[in-house]
């Protein structure tokens, strides 16, 4: 492994705080996942039934993102080439989720604009991620 000493300070900073980003990713998942009964219970109704009636490959598509968000952010701070890919399948577990949250889950319908902050923060990040690491990776 060979780091480049033309390296900006810049990319160091991006490459942690991805992988920040994507650790709280995967931190919101497994708080998903691993979302007990009475934790639901005091959650909105629609949101509660959004959680029970979720589909597997959305939950997959959900572990998908974050899991190649995380590994991406790993192969980004260490400069290799197959960080861009790792950031396009995330990219497209992001989209996949989104499709359920947007289309399909019926929550939509429910919120109001401020929460559509995080759910579009984080394809503007997957977005970003994929462009930089494109024009920064060895």
């Amino acid at each position: 492994m060979s780091f480049s000493k033309k390296t900006s300070l810049r990319y160091w900073v991006i490459g942690f705080l991805a992988l920040l980003w994507n650790i709280m990713g995967l931190t919101s998942f497994l708080t998903e996942v691993l979302m007990t009964d009475d934790m639901k219970a005091v959650l909105p109704q629609v949101e509660r039934e959004m959680y029970e009636n979720k589909p597997a490959w959305a939950t997959a598509a959900f572990f998908l993102a974050v899991l190649a968000g995380l590994f991406g952010s790993i192969g980004f701070l260490l400069q290799r080439k197959w960080t861009t890919n790792l950031f396009i399948v995330s990219l497209l577990g992001i989209i996949a989720h989104q499709v359920y949250i947007f289309a399909i889950s019926g929550i939509m319908e429910n919120v109001d604009s401020s929460q559509l902050i995080l759910p579009i923060s984080v394809t503007t990040v997957g977005i970003f991620l994929v462009w930089y690491s494109k024009k920064h990776t060895i």
